[in-house]
């Protein structure tokens, strides 16, 4: 016999069943926003029809940085090395190039993710810069 005060088994099942549906909720809503912006980030970064390949930093020849100064229109330039990266194009075509990105903290011999555009695979940007 049940008491007043106890619920069925009925609907502890249902609130169980709230429970996890609200704790995916909570939790699946923000990965999936998270995905969603990597995504259009790296669209933004890379464009929407990019290839994408894995390169390897072959020499970090010295060159100037510019970075922004809050205090000023001119950026500031300071000594640094960008990375030249060697790859494999989808058509098989081997390139050597600098990506459009500032300083390098990657060492010789390190592969790394890039973009290109098919149509200029000169035009390369890493897709995980550190």
């Amino acid at each position: 016999m049940a008491f007043a005060n106890q619920e069925s088994p009925r609907w502890g099942h249902k609130r169980a069943m709230r429970r996890v549906l609200f704790v995916l909720t909570v939790i699946g809503i923000p990965v999936a926003l998270l995905l969603l912006f990597q995504r259009t980030v790296r669209a933004v970064r890379c464009g929407f029809g990019a290839a994408y390949a894995e390169g390897t930093i072959v020499a970090l020849p010295p060159a100037v940085i510019a970075e922004p100064n809050p205090h000023s229109a001119l950026p500031d330039y300071r000594p640094g090395r960008t990375p030249v990266i060697k790859l494999d194009t989808e058509n098989g075509r081997e390139i050597l190039t600098e990506p459009e990105q500032g300083p390098s903290r990657w060492r010789i011999g390190e592969r790394v993710q890039v973009c290109y555009d098919p149509k200029h695979p000169e035009h390369v940007h890493i897709v995980d810069p550190r």
